[in-house]
This record gives structure tokens, sequence and C-alpha cells, in this order.
């Protein structure tokens, strides 16, 4: 499979869910998410305008996997965990699954805009399938070593309350692994 060349707009129940192809890995101080700067450009030239403020709401690690009222991480099918480093790891299974890591927000608010950023390391190519509780699967292609893979929510028009992302690879070939090192959550202002 091939992802999409130009990011789609996908939503249903009033969600937007549009992948951020910036065409490059993460770089800098943290090698695997995307800094603010380069997020408010990009999401500015998707959204047709440009956020007046992105603060920080949510970070989770395999360190801390939970932050109350606000959400937390799980991982699914994963092989390791090493909270002291902190990474996940996911080996390919003898059913060809790479295993799943899920994001759940809660006590979100009509209005409310996020950019996502999952951080994540894997040699193999292939697609990053994300899938949500409110809108339809899209991909996003693997970019090795360390890639941030992020998605924009400019706008919940409902009333939700929690949203379940799920990140998955969907490998070229069989035998595959990946780790996550990271999501940053970050709020989007317009």
């Amino acid at each position: 499979m091939k992802a999409p060349s130009r990011p789609k707009k996908v939503s249903t129940k009033g969600i937007q869910l549009t992948p951020l192809t910036l065409n490059k890995r993460a770089s800098g101080k943290n090698q695997f998410i995307t800094t603010s700067k380069t997020l408010k450009s990009i999401v500015g030239e998707i959204a047709g305008k440009v956020p007046t403020l992105i603060k920080p709401y949510l970070k989770l690690t395999a360190a801390k996997t939970i932050v109350p009222d606000k959400g937390l991480i799980r991982a699914i099918n994963c092989s390791h965990i090493f909270p002291e480093n902190p990474n996940i790891e996911f080996l390919t299974g003898s059913n060809g699954k790479s295993g799943t890591l899920q994001l759940e927000m809660v006590n979100l608010n009509y209005g409310d805009g996020f950019a996502i950023s999952f951080g994540v390391s894997t040699g193999f190519p292939g697609q990053w399938k994300i899938s949500s509780n409110e809108a339809p699967n899209t991909f996003i292609n693997i970019s090795p070593i360390n890639q941030s893979v992020d998605i924009l929510i400019p706008e919940i028009k409902n009333k939700i309350g929690t949203l379940l992302i799920n990140l998955e690879p969907e490998f070229t070939y069989t035998a595959s692994s990946w780790s996550f090192n990271e999501v940053t959550v970050r709020k989007l202002s317009f």
C-alpha cells in the first residue's frame, strides 16, 4: 500500500483526523517529536488558519503511561517495556501483526483542537496505520529510523468526551520490529 501524497481530511461524528506529512524526520534535541514551530506552519497550511497558541497538554512514555483526567497509553502485543530508558518494543508475531500503541484521551470538550505527535523508531519499510473510534483509518509512510508521526485534530465538533487513537505499522516484510518512545499532545487555539 502507498500512503496518499497529500493529507486527506477524514471526518465522522464531528472529528476531523488529518495526518501531517512533514517529509522529514524529527531531529534536534528531542529526535522523536516535531517542534511546535514546525507544527504551527504546517497546521496553518492544512487548516487554513495559523494557531495563535500551541501549548503542551499531555506527554506519555513507558515511564509515565497515565495522566489522570487527561489520558493514557496502552501497549497491545508488545514484547518489552523499558520504563528506565523509556521505550516500548514491538516484534512481529506469528500472526504477522506487530502490535498496537493506543492513546486514550479523556475529558475532551466541544471546540478543542489538538496536534498529536507519536515518537517512533523502526528500520523497516511500510506504513503507519492510524485509526480511531471517531474517524476512519488513515496512513502515513514509515520514514526510518526515528520519526514523528503527526496528526491534526483542528476542532472537536461534538461532545465525545473520550477519543481513542491507535497507531500500528503495516510493514512491507513479515519479520519486522518497532519502538515507541513517546507521545506528545499539544492543545491548539485558533
